[in-house]
């Protein structure tokens, strides 16, 4: 989404440690957010803010810190692993 709407002009990958939102030592390390973190871009002269929150149940409060303030939320599931207990609390 950043890169197509032109707010980055690379692509990142995780496997790389590149990612826009991942940007602490220990996210990089880990290939996995532990913290979360704001990016935005412009999409049909609108400002997006996306919450990057971290992905496993034991960041409970990260997640729900972020819900709080967001108008939306997306959930992304593996297809490899499917819907697991961490997923369903989300």
């Amino acid at each position: 989404m950043l890169f197509n709407t032109g707010a980055i002009n690379r692509l990142d990958r995780v496997e790389d440690g590149t990612t826009t939102s991942d940007y602490e030592a220990a996210e990089i390390k880990r290939h996995s957010s532990i913290q979360t973190s704001v990016v935005s871009c412009i999409w049909n002269n609108i400002k997006v803010n996306l919450l990057d929150t971290p992905g496993y149940a034991d960041f409970i409060g990260e997640i729900n810190s972020a819900i709080l303030v967001a108008d939306a939320a997306l959930v992304l599931v593996t297809a490899q692993s499917g819907v697991n207990v961490g997923a369903r609390r989300m």
